[in-house]
């Protein structure tokens, strides 16, 4: 049986133009989780592996509940994505990361393993993951 996704988002420059966009990705299935990437503690910063497979996917969305430190905003939430047992460098993620499309997701790495999340921040991080997949591509 097939899944509906609705997305939208707009994006409005201030005294200048919107970009609006919505659509609908339409999955055999899909798959939503969520994580906590413990605070750094003792000048070490928090790490977890979030396991997940993209084979088929056409959508994918990384969202957590912080991604900058307020206080130290050179200290952000990092990412690093693994790919058939090789993991890249980890990357900053300062804000919502959403790839819509097969050919979108497959910018990650085709299909990636996991995404590990590093937390340089001194409060806990919540991450929500989305992922919608064609079991039948």
């Amino acid at each position: 049986m097939s899944e509906q996704l609705n997305w939208s988002f707009t994006v409005q420059v201030v005294g200048g133009p919107t970009l609006a966009a919505s659509g609908k990705q339409v999955v055999d299935a899909y798959n939503k989780s969520q994580v906590v990437v413990p605070a750094s503690s003792n000048g070490t910063a928090g790490s977890i592996e979030l396991t997940l497979d993209t084979t088929g996917a056409s959508i994918l969305i990384v969202r957590a509940s912080r991604y900058v430190d307020p206080d130290t905003p050179a200290n952000r939430l990092q990412y690093a994505v693994t790919v058939e047992g090789t993991t890249a460098d980890p990357v900053d993620l300062t804000g919502p990361l959403v790839l819509i499309g097969e050919s979108a997701v497959r910018l990650l790495g085709d299909p990636v393993a996991s995404l590990t999340f590093t937390n340089p921040i001194a409060s806990d991080i919540t991450i929500d993951t989305l992922v919608g997949v064609d079991a039948t591509p």
